[in-house]
């Protein structure tokens, strides 16, 4: 009888080990762009006066896609609590005329929350009416959808589907506009603007890093990585010059 206790916590404590985020180890890199193979268009010809830069674009490179990325893992044992979305909310910042990230990844279920954190000015594109179109059911309330958000004011929402962009746009700013991408658990990283990501808690095992841009898996960006228990794995891909992406959803 005594055996058979001892056995049983045995084998409980052996789950509760194996589940457990200390035994999980780090994957972290960065994504790389050899600007020689990625040149810029030459200038052509042109029969008109050439235009001035948008004054509100100002300050936003267009030629930096990391912000249009994300990194994803693969393959590997998720593990049981992967796919639950956490208790708190997670922000994205919209900054006068633009928002934080041109496109946004986030966990299936979990509530995000839509933040004008501009500043007070007499901009009436402080206070953009960001709306939904063809998906307003990803609003927590979809009376809010195309209602201006003041300042310090947010909207909530929530993706139902994995890996189907849905696009946030401001009404009246056609340049004002984000990317949603939901995925549906949580081994997934934004990269920053230079490029470097980092993933947690990734359960121990071998995973493929993939690479999503703009609105699907950029071809050829695929890495493989062993994760050791508490182990820290690097991987450093380097973006493929024609930056063709496959359909969503492969």
């Amino acid at each position: 009888m005594r055996g058979n206790l001892l056995l049983r916590y045995a084998i409980a404590f052996a789950l509760l080990a194996t589940a457990s985020p200390t035994l999980a180890g780090t994957v972290s890199g960065s994504l790389k762009i050899d600007k020689a193979k990625h040149p810029s268009p030459p200038e052509r010809s042109r029969g008109y006066v050439a235009r001035t830069p948008h004054p509100l674009l100002a300050g936003k490179p267009v030629e930096n896609p990391f912000p249009s990325m994300f990194v994803v893992l693969s393959g590997g044992d998720l593990g049981e609590d992967a796919a639950t979305p956490a208790r708190r909310p997670v922000e994205l910042e919209l900054v006068g005329q633009r928002f934080a990230r041109d496109v946004f990844p986030v966990m299936v279920g979990q509530l995000l929350l839509i933040k004008n954190v501009s500043k007070r000015t007499a901009n009436k594109g402080v206070t953009p009416r960001i709306d939904a179109p063809g998906n307003r059911d990803v609003f927590a309330n979809p009376g809010d959808a195309g209602t201006p958000i003041n300042h310090n004011g947010e909207r909530e929402l929530t993706l139902k589907k994995a890996f189907s962009p849905v696009e946030l746009r401001d009404l009246d700013s056609i340049h004002l506009r984000t990317k949603l991408v939901g995925v549906p658990h949580k081994h997934f990283a934004a990269p920053n603007r230079a490029g470097k990501f980092e993933l947690t808690d990734v359960p121990a095992g071998s995973w493929t890093v993939r690479v999503w841009y703009q609105d699907g898996w950029l071809r050829g960006a695929e890495r493989k990585v062993t994760v050791t228990a508490k182990g820290k794995a690097t991987v450093n891909i380097n973006i493929p010059p024609a930056m063709q992406v496959e359909a969503a959803g492969k």
